[in-house]
């Protein structure tokens, strides 16, 4: 078995001045290439939900389920 390394990250670190201070997926590409050249191979998003109104975290389900 072979190991490699790479980052578990919360969608809200991945910021733009765009975005709406929650994060975008649109961010991964770019992230992942700079996880690349940094010699990593593998990036785990923490899960996300769909959002309440108002509410600007990704992880404030509106259900459990």
């Amino acid at each position: 078995m072979s190991r490699s390394a790479g980052f578990v990250v919360p969608l809200f670190a991945l910021r733009a001045d765009s975005d709406w201070g929650i994060g975008d997926l649109s961010l991964l590409p770019g992230f992942a290439r700079w996880v690349a050249g940094a010699g990593h191979r593998r990036i785990q998003l923490l899960p996300i939900t769909e959002i309440p109104r108002a509410e600007r975290s990704p992880y404030s389900a509106l259900s459990a389920f």
